[in-house]
This record gives C-alpha cells, structure tokens and sequence, in this order.
C-alpha cells in the first residue's frame, strides 16, 4: 500500500469572475502566501455564470479535497494568522477559531465560546477548520436544502458528527464584506 502525501490544509475557495470580486480575491491569495507552513493547496471553485449563492453553495457538495484538513474561505475573505498551519490540531474532527466579521465583529461571542450548541449564524465556515473525513460526510448538507443559509446546515452537521470538537482561541480569518454572491 502507498502513503499518500497529502497537504495539512486544503483551502476551498468559491470564486465569481468579476474585476470587484478579482480585487479581493488578490487580497485572499496574498493573505494565505503569509502562512508560515507551506504545507497547505488552495482550490478554487469558479462560478463564471453567476448562478448565485445557492448554486455556489451547492457546488461544495461536489468537492472531494486532497487535504487531511479543509478549510473554506471566501474569495472576499482573507486570513490573518500567518501560524494556522501550526495551529492545527491533528486530533481534531472540528476546531473551532474565532473569526473577525464585519457586521458582528469577533465570532463566536464569548458566551458561546466552548459550547457543543452551535447555532445559525454563531459560527461561520470561515470560523472552522474539519477533518478530511468530518467534510465528506457532512458535505452533502450543502446541496439538501435549496436555500442561502445552507452553510449553517453545514456547520451543523460537521460539528453533530466530530468526536472531537476542539476550540482554538485564535483569530484566523478576516471578513471584511458581505457580497450575498453578488459579482
């Protein structure tokens, strides 16, 4: 039997073709070549008929990452923990970071920290980092509902399924807008 080498952290980026969205996503590329490890790939996901968010959404369903760990961020958003790859506890089928977003500011808040309830909207995709195998079973969330909030369907079944869910008090991501997949 061969060992495969895979990369610590496989980053899923969704991208819709557009000079606005290709700004940030500069930003997003330039933010992970800070990482301190290189032991990580990027994927991009590109949309290029803007079928919206709900179509982009359903597209992660399909993707079957190389990584031991996945990681989604938006091409909108970037990182800014150039140790995350270190950060990384092999142990983990979830770990929990914080993020800095732009309407809610440090999520998840304080009296959420350390919780086993994960509710909509405390947590974002860009707040957690899963296991190979915690994503290619709870993948399938994003393409069972038809609807825009199918990242937190998503979230919710990641961490229902991990035995180890670990909380990593750290800021890793950095959303500074709300495209709602607009170009």
């Amino acid at each position: 039997m061969v060992e495969v080498d895979r990369p610590a952290l496989e980053i899923i980026t969704r991208f819709l073709p557009s000079p606005r969205r290709q700004a940030h996503l500069q930003q997003n590329v330039r933010s992970l070549m800070k990482l301190e490890s290189k032991d990580w790939v990027q994927t991009m996901l590109v949309d290029p008929y803007g079928r919206g968010l709900t179509a982009a959404n359903a597209r992660f369903a399909t993707v079957e990452p190389f990584g031991k760990k996945v990681w989604l961020l938006d091409d909108d958003d970037y990182c800014v923990c150039p140790q995350l790859i270190e950060r990384l506890d092999p142990a983990a089928d979830v770990q929990v970071f914080k993020i800095h977003h732009c309407t809610s500011g440090v999520i998840p808040w304080p009296e959420l920290w350390d919780s086993r309830q994960i509710k909509s909207g405390h947590v974002s995709t860009q707040s957690i980092i899963v296991s190979r195998d915690i994503w290619m079973e709870a993948r399938h969330a994003w393409a069972d509902h038809d609807h825009y909030e199918s990242d937190f369907d998503y979230i919710s079944r990641a961490t229902s399924i991990a035995k180890n869910l670990v909380w990593t008090d750290v800021i890793i991501a950095k959303l500074d807008v709300i495209g709602h997949g607009a170009p």
